[in-house]
């Protein structure tokens, strides 16, 4: 009975740790302020409260900064904590500096100055510095070359591997991020790392559905029934933003809506601000293809403020983007060329190979969009070799195709526009890709009007498959169609 009244009344003070280390913050009593205040700390942390975590462990840093010099070990790992708390609250300044308090602080060569580097190389990457954050990593993969074996060492390799996979994989180098992954899930699976597992597989589903390639199959659900089993909601919330990114490209809308909202949920109650902005960018790209393009511009605009003020890079340059699409088609034309050629201009500052390239198909649909057929026809075929090139994904292909098919009806080469559209077709049937491959089917009936040799078949196809996605409207191409 006594060792549970203790535990009941250990619980108690537990739960006034917050007003305890006030209290003795006050007091002048620098031992309790401070053990009170990591415990605040650490529990705030464990409530996802991450601006009230970091005030509590500002809080212990002040006290045991008064601590006797031989009972000052633990303060690298609050200022670690300080550092991932800032880090989820888009606070990069106060993240940055906390952990190089922490890397000083900690002894050279040890396990913890590993994670350290792998944290410094997160910030820089969660800023679009993305060779920044490559430098950090490799610095610890050579830092880990001077470990001796053990499951620890091979948990720093696998994380470390992760981490350079993901950098790759928002440089657009999807092949490399494959390679980089699958080491991970080499040495992960080695010492059964659950954690380093299920990121790996993420991974690899992301990049192989950004590949086009028919392996994202075999990786889907890997990542999902482990990541539910750990209850990581940070890890879980990306694992259901890459289901909801295979299900928009595969034509599921209606379930990557579902995927993206789930995601979104648990990245708010993980307190990671960025993370649920991007959550909110991904929904509202599906209701602008939808048509729906009032509420996806509202969704574009609180993802890119949220990410702004966050000094988030990537994501305000991706919202560009996307409303510049967004206003092409509402016929915003002006609009629409100034923010496709900001997010070009950021994404090359970036280096975001991928980005560049959807950009710049981007710029030639506007093109097409605004009777200007001759510069869609330039920059398709620009686009097109450079994506052949660097070994993009195929619905670009489609996408490219068919805009070059627009330019070509509208120029009158009917001829062209067939094969073009053929392309398209192919590519976009091949691929899955039910929207680009409705849009094709769309101006293949226009092309069949056009040339009098009308085919109902392409029509009736588009408008089943534009329903099933929910689309409500499609952009129109300035044409003038015979009656």
């Amino acid at each position: 009975m006594r060792l549970a009244c203790r535990s009941r009344t250990r619980e108690r003070v537990d739960d006034a740790a917050e007003l305890l280390s006030l209290h003795f913050s006050l007091a002048g009593r620098i031992d309790k302020a401070w053990n009170y205040a990591v415990i605040a700390g650490d529990r705030a942390r464990v409530k996802h409260a991450n601006l009230e975590a970091a005030e509590f462990y500002r809080r212990a840093i002040e006290a045991g900064r008064q601590l006797p010099v031989e009972e000052r070990d633990p303060l690298a790992r609050i200022w670690e904590s300080l550092g991932d708390v800032s880090e989820l609250a888009a606070h990069y300044t106060e993240a940055e500096r906390a952990y190089q308090e922490s890397r000083r602080l900690s002894p050279n060569g040890s396990t913890e100055q590993l994670h350290l580097l792998r944290k410094e190389g997160v910030l820089r990457e969660r800023q679009g510095q993305y060779a920044e954050a490559l430098r950090w990593y490799a610095r610890g993969l050579r830092a880990l070359e001077s470990v001796p074996a053990s499951d620890d060492r091979t948990r720093h390799q696998v994380q470390l591997s992760l981490a350079y996979a993901g950098v790759r994989y928002r440089q657009g180098r999807f092949r490399d991020c494959v390679r980089w992954a699958e080491e991970a899930q080499r040495h992960a699976a080695a010492i059964d790392d659950r954690p380093g597992l299920a990121h790996a597989y993420y991974l690899l589903h992301l990049a192989h559905t950004s590949l086009g390639s028919s392996e994202r199959v075999r990786y889907r659900g890997l990542a999902l029934p482990i990541t539910e089993e750990l209850a990581d909601l940070l890890k879980l919330s990306n694992v259901l933003n890459n289901l909801g990114m295979d299900a928009y490209y595969e034509g599921r809308w209606e379930e990557a809506l579902q995927f993206y909202e789930r995601g979104g949920e648990a990245r708010e109650r993980a307190g990671d601000v960025v993370a649920a902005a991007t959550s909110l960018n991904n929904i509202a790209e599906i209701k602008s293809d939808q048509g729906h393009l009032e509420e996806a511009e509202a969704l574009f605009k609180r993802a890119q403020a949220i990410t702004r003020s966050a000094g988030y890079r990537l994501l305000p340059v991706v919202t560009s983007g996307n409303l510049g699409r967004l206003a092409a088609r509402a016929g915003r034309f002006e609009e629409a060329r100034a923010l496709l050629a900001a997010a070009l201009d950021g994404f090359e500052e970036l280096g975001a190979k991928s980005f560049i390239l959807e950009t710049r198909a981007r710029q030639a649909e506007l093109a097409a969009l605004s009777g200007d057929p001759e510069t869609a026809l330039r920059l398709g075929g620009e686009t097109l070799a450079l994506a052949a090139r660097e070994g993009d994904t195929p619905s670009l292909h489609a996408l490219l195709e068919r805009v070059r098919g627009w330019a070509w009806i509208q120029q009158q080469e009917y001829g062209a526009a067939a094969g073009a559209l053929e392309r398209s077709e192919s590519t976009a049937r091949a691929e899955d890709a039910r929207y680009e491959l409705a849009l094709t089917l769309q101006a293949q009936s226009l092309l069949a009007r056009l040339t009098k040799s009308a085919d109902d078949s392409t029509e009736h196809e588009s408008r089943l498959l534009l329903s099933a996605l929910g689309v409500v409207s499609t952009p129109a191409i300035p044409l003038t169609v015979p009656a």
